[in-house]
């Protein structure tokens, strides 16, 4: 069903989403994915960051405000995007670059917790599941930025309840 789906959304994706249709036409061309526009344009992008973080003292330590750095494309005002911890830096200065950094770390812990608290059950592959599926999380966004994906947040999220669940059966475990 699924394979299906996607055979026809390639399809007709054309009809209503010329940049999606492009993407799906070129998604496994390799001079795309290095020098073609999307490229470029979000290395382009990431460097506009990177310099507005490191301009001046003030933004290393607490940026330059989410969403504050811009840019003329054409005739139409665009937002700097790019890399995750990039955008954390050059929105929220370096404290925000370690908290996002401590964010998934301590996710991918917690859930590495879990992992070990259930080593004997079949509980286990889920909560490696959860881990590697936070770790992927962590690569990906600094290929593409994901952070306004709601998966992000599930993840991140599920990350948290592993956190809570094993300070919980440790308490147990205690008494």
């Amino acid at each position: 069903v699924a394979t299906v789906g996607l055979i026809l959304f390639a399809f007709v994706v054309g009809g209503f989403n010329e940049y999606a249709s492009y993407k799906l036409a070129n998604f496994f061309s390799f001079k795309e994915i290095l020098t073609g526009d999307s490229a470029a344009f979000r290395l382009m992008s990431q460097e506009l960051l990177w310099d507005e973080f490191s301009a001046t003292d003030k933004t290393l330590l607490i940026g330059n405000g989410w969403g504050q750095v811009k840019f003329m494309l054409g005739d139409r005002e665009m937002q700097a995007v790019g890399a995750e911890i990039i955008v954390a830096l050059a929105y929220g200065g370096i404290f925000a670059g370690i908290s996002y950094l401590l964010c998934l770390l301590s996710a991918i812990y917690a859930a590495h917790q879990m992992v070990e608290v259930h080593k004997k059950s079949e509980d286990a592959k889920l909560y490696e599941g959860i881990m590697l599926g936070i770790i992927g999380l962590l690569i990906t966004g600094q290929i593409s930025g994901s952070m306004n994906a709601p998966e992000y947040w599930m993840m991140l999220g599920i990350g948290i309840y592993c956190d809570y669940r094993v300070k919980v059966i440790k308490m147990n475990q205690r008494w």
